[in-house]
């Protein structure tokens, strides 16, 4: 996705470009694909999120709703659901086959720029400018636990892989690893003079990969919160899968 309102698909192994999305009218802020590759999903400050067919790069739906721009959109693992976050305080979960909004997420003070599922589709966590990260029971919509982080906007916050715990990055130097039953912090990661602008777990939840303002991104032991390694001028990172 780009500013100049269009996404496009690239066969890698050759660099061609495939298809052109391009009927958004601004910046498209997110792409996704669905689990079985049929589908793109592309999200927009225009406040709607689009659904493209990848075989013939046609637009399938539109959902919209939202009244502000939209910064994420996601599929449910099973495909079935579309998920948006947007600047008007709210996420929605939409029908992907029709497009009907099916629920409709509010309880944040500030803009959502995030949202995902659990690895089950069961729970969506949610994050906002408020500096709260929400966890969601995707069936019903009900809030089931939020969590607060004091000392500066909330960059970024994922499940582990069995949902029982989320990790956070935020503006106040520090990742921190909650319990989603009760909202306790358990760890306390701390990333001593910079930003922490991203945090994600390892696929088996040992380890824990950070990356911050300073260009380091560090491997901790999860349950101990011990830096292991750290590794000099990165912007972004991952574990293999």
């Amino acid at each position: 996705g780009s500013a100049d309102h269009r996404a496009a698909l690239w066969y890698v192994p050759s660099c061609e470009r495939l298809h052109v999305f391009a009927s958004h009218l601004q910046a498209v802020t997110s792409v996704a694909f669905s689990p079985d590759g049929t589908f793109a999903l592309t999200a927009s400050t225009d406040a709607t999120a689009q659904l493209w067919r990848i075989d013939s790069g046609e637009c399938a739906l539109r959902f919209t709703g939202h009244e502000g721009y939209i910064f994420s959109g996601r599929f449910s693992p099973d495909g079935k659901i579309v998920l948006t976050a947007a600047a008007d305080f709210s996420a929605r979960l939409w029908n992907a086959d029709t497009g009907r909004c099916l629920r409709i997420l509010l309880g944040h003070g500030s803009f959502l720029h995030s949202a995902a599922f659990s690895e089950d589709g069961k729970l969506i966590l949610t994050v906002a400018g408020d500096r709260e990260a929400r966890v969601w029971r995707t069936e019903t919509g009900e809030c089931l636990q939020t969590v607060y982080t004091p000392g500066g906007f909330l960059h970024s916050a994922v499940f582990r892989h069995d949902a029982e715990v989320v990790l956070t990055a935020s503006a106040d130097f520090t990742a921190r690893i909650w319990c989603v039953k009760t909202g306790q912090c358990l760890r306390f990661l701390d990333g001593r003079t910079h930003i922490m602008s991203f945090a994600s777990f390892s696929p088996d939840g040992g380890l824990v990969l950070t990356v911050s303002g300073d260009g380091n991104a560090r491997v901790w032991d999860a349950d101990k919160a011990q830096c292991l390694y750290v590794h000099r001028d990165v912007c972004f990172g991952a574990f293999r899968p």
